[in-house]
């Protein structure tokens, strides 16, 4: 399937000690990226505000999986990608 894209998600962001690991894993994701048929999203920066603290209120209780205004963030952030790519 030569014509198949893959959407690589970054992890979204977590607080320590696992923010620094997750950080690691998305570098080593988006060096997969090659703009042609794999194609790396940071998904991090969506849910973090400018002074860089986790947007808390786009999480549920367990702070890992997103709310409903979470899974909104998670729909607009991936929209452009996604219209880049069905065209």
């Amino acid at each position: 399937m030569p014509e198949t894209k893959l959407i690589l998600l970054g992890v979204l962001p977590r607080a320590e000690p696992l923010g620094a690991k997750v950080k690691q894993v998305n570098t080593l994701i988006k060096k997969l990226n090659n703009d042609k048929n794999v194609f790396f999203l940071d998904m991090w920066s969506a849910y973090e505000s400018a002074d860089g603290h986790i947007k808390t209120e786009l999480f549920g209780s367990d702070k890992l999986h997103p709310n409903a205004r979470g899974y909104e963030v998670w729909q607009q952030t991936m929209e452009p990608l996604l219209n880049k790519l069905l065209q």
